[in-house]
């Protein structure tokens, strides 16, 4: 399972670098927004084989 390999990842680092994690600020979710603003998604679309 590759979800629960990086979720035990995940918690390993978080664990030995507590010091690493930094709290989701508002002016933080602004800069991914403006980062992504002119990305079209349409959620209907289907994935190509590959993608699969």
């Amino acid at each position: 399972m590759i979800i629960g390999q990086f979720v035990s990842f995940l918690t390993a680092d978080m664990m030995a670098r507590p010091d690493g994690l930094r709290p989701v600020t508002a002016d933080w979710l602004a800069g991914l927004q403006y980062l992504a603003e002119d990305v079209a998604i349409d959620l209907e679309a289907s994935l190509s084989a590959e993608d699969e």
